[in-house]
């Protein structure tokens, strides 16, 4: 159980190390969702995080991504020693700043957009009630 081993080895020291790491003002984005007016909400949130000014050096970029890496085949994965499992499958994509991005966007809201995708509407109204 080398995932349990491994798990159990963290200690409070490295969550720590790795909040204070990762969790500063320059590599945090906020996202504020509801009816309210743009300005008095910036100004609340200054207000509230004014105090938060770590500095921490700007963190590594990931390693690119090497395609030839990423060959199809057949994958096994044998778990005996759980009840349920869940597997992600992904794939290479595109980037946020490829000039592409926004259509690979809708792309991919079409062709895998889930219960609203063309695609599933298209099989659900082919397939009729019931489906």
């Amino acid at each position: 159980m080398k995932e349990y081993a491994t798990i159990d080895a963290i200690k409070r020291d490295d969550v720590v190390g790795f909040y204070n790491r990762y969790y500063f003002p320059a590599n945090v984005i906020l996202a504020v969702q509801g009816d309210f007016s743009a300005p008095e909400m910036k100004a609340k949130l200054e207000k509230l995080f004014s105090s938060w000014n770590a500095q921490q050096a700007p963190v590594p970029k990931f390693p690119p991504v090497d395609p030839k890496l990423a060959a199809p085949g057949i994958h096994l994965a044998v778990k005996t020693d759980v009840t349920q499992s869940n597997l992600v499958i992904g794939h290479l994509g595109g980037v946020l700043n490829d000039k592409d991005y926004p259509a690979l966007e809708v792309m991919s809201d079409i062709l895998g957009g889930g219960f609203h995708s063309r695609l599933f509407q298209k099989r659900a109204h082919e397939a009729g009630p019931g489906l």
